[in-house]
């Protein structure tokens, strides 16, 4: 099985979806092996215990380092490539550098209309996309949020 999640690749500088093999668990065979597993509380049901328990697995898998996580090799998502080759975004730092941009030198403003607030995002993430300096220094910023939100 694969499960898949999606970051903000400061490489790209544009969500990319990245996948990690994941080998479920076997299903508990009796009531006495699933208490067992939690402790003997026999307040909980098989079914709910499995639930519980795979919904944990998964998202212990999606939690691991993006180093153990692929790139897909197709369009369904199906199969994984190689190792991803991402940069991995802090997202409130980037948001807010994209809006600040935005409004310091691509006219957005509160009043504007939806469409011509996109529109300055979107003229401020092309800036950034062709100017390394600036991505450079996003990749440090996110680098070091990303670490202070682990420890």
């Amino acid at each position: 099985m694969i499960l898949s999640k999606n970051i903000f690749d400061l490489n790209t500088f544009d969500t990319v979806k990245i996948g990690v093999e994941f080998t479920p668990p076997t299903a508990f065979s009796s009531m006495d092996e699933a208490l067992a597993y939690y402790g003997n509380d026999e307040s909980k049901i098989l079914a709910a215990l499995n639930d519980d328990r795979l919904a944990a697995l998964k998202s212990q898998a999606l939690d691991q380092p993006i180093s153990a996580f692929h790139s897909f090799a197709d369009d369904e998502e199906t199969t994984l490539n190689g190792p991803a080759n991402v940069q991995p975004a802090h997202d409130d730092t980037v948001g807010n550098f994209v809006l600040n941009l935005a409004k310091q030198q691509f006219g957005f403003r509160k009043e504007m209309t939806r469409e011509q607030k996109r529109a300055a995002k979107e003229k401020a993430v092309s800036f950034i996309k062709s100017n390394d300096a600036i991505k450079a220094g996003l990749v440090a910023m996110s680098a070091a949020m990303l670490a202070s939100t682990k420890s």
